[in-house]
């Protein structure tokens, strides 16, 4: 399964692609708060739910960052 965030900037939505890599929109009543992570529980629940079943998020919107809220990331390479 593959998360996304979409939507206006700051106001970001959770959503997933099914199973042909259309975007579905998961319902806010569930997934609404602005959280850089979804619960073990929250994600069991997804693989039971059919996602083909949720709304298609539109084509044209916006996809936000998939971590909000960080201050620093720091990266060491070793080549």
């Amino acid at each position: 399964m593959k998360l996304i965030r979409f939507g206006a900037a700051r106001e970001e939505r959770w959503g997933a692609l099914d199973d042909q890599g259309i975007s579905r929109a998961l319902p806010e009543s569930h997934f609404r708060e602005p959280r850089n992570a979804l619960t073990m529980d929250e994600i069991d629940s997804l693989r039971r739910c059919d996602l083909r079943l949720l709304p298609e998020v539109p084509v044209n919107a916006r996809l936000g960052p998939p971590i909000v809220g960080c201050g620093k990331i720091v990266c060491i390479g070793l080549n």
